[in-house]
């Protein structure tokens, strides 16, 4: 690769082009309306309807309620970014939020 003050850029033939990744954390919790910051609370909650969910919130986020397989999805979203921390707060939160479901809480 080269640089020409008029032309720009000059790729040779052995150069390699890496595109940035479009599916980042960032993207893949936007996707779910949650704004991302390093302080999210994952937690499970059950709301007015009866139903256990996974709510992950914080700063500058509304409350976002996952169901069970959302939050599953949004796992293994979050893993094929290489966000393997949070998506163990949300795989952690969903597993509780099963159990208390199933045992009638």
């Amino acid at each position: 690769m080269t640089f020409d003050d008029k032309i720009g850029i000059i790729l040779d033939p052995s150069d390699v082009i890496v595109l940035p990744n479009l599916r980042s954390r960032t993207d893949t919790l936007a996707r779910r309306g949650i704004v991302d910051h390093p302080d999210l609370e994952v937690r499970a909650i059950k709301p007015d309807d009866g139903l256990w969910r996974v709510a992950i919130s914080g700063r500058g986020n509304p409350l976002t309620a996952l169901d069970f397989g959302g939050a599953t999805k949004l796992v293994e979203e979050l893993r094929a970014v290489g966000e393997e921390k949070l998506a163990t707060e949300i795989n952690s939160a969903a597993a509780e939020a099963r159990r208390l479901q199933l045992q009638g809480a």
